[in-house]
């Protein structure tokens, strides 16, 4: 697994803990798999070898561009009831580093991710991020979340939302853990 990188603004170092991601990797026994994630658009969000996290495995899933709204995976997580603290790390670059220019409104962006907590049939945001860049880097969240029963945590990759042009997110090692602190 490559060495841990600046998140944000602060380093921070992978911890040990309970996975609840049934594919981090996006692939089951060396082949691509879409096992685990429910996906928008299978044409536009393609499990694919061709652009890979070093140590990461063979297959990482690429999220194509939408002019009007961002494209996305998901995957829905029952975590033990309780008070527990959570991380949810990624890997991800964007290949939106052009010569071309992007609108400059929040509205188009390299790609995102967010985390919701799904209580009955409300979904609330707990936290998200922005990709940048179009080197791999580790994105991750920590905090501290309490679930009852029938709670569900909810995952969402999303694509870049871009103008004229066709940009990608790739995303890689998606791992959702219970961690101690």
């Amino acid at each position: 697994m490559p060495a841990c990188k600046k998140a944000g603004s602060l380093i921070v170092e992978p911890l040990n803990g309970i996975e609840l991601i049934q594919n981090p990797s996006f692939e089951l026994n060396g082949h691509r798999s879409y096992q685990g994630w429910v996906v928008y658009d299978t044409l536009a969000c393609v499990v694919e070898n061709n652009n890979v996290l070093p140590g990461g495995g063979q297959w990482s899933m690429r999220i194509v561009d939408a002019e009007l709204f961002p494209l996305w995976v998901r995957t829905t997580i029952a975590p033990p009831e309780g008070t527990h603290p959570f991380e949810l790390s990624v890997y991800a670059k964007s290949d939106s580093e052009h010569p071309f220019v992007k609108r400059p409104d929040t509205l188009f962006s390299d790609g995102s991710v967010f985390l919701y907590i799904k209580r009955t049939d409300t979904l609330l945001l707990l936290r998200s991020f922005n990709i940048t860049g179009a080197t791999w880097k580790r994105y991750v969240i920590r905090d501290t979340i309490s679930i009852i029963k029938p709670d569900s945590l909810v995952v969402i990759l999303k694509g870049p939302v871009a103008d004229l042009v066709s940009f990608y997110t790739f995303y890689d090692l998606c791992n959702l853990k219970q961690v101690n602190w």
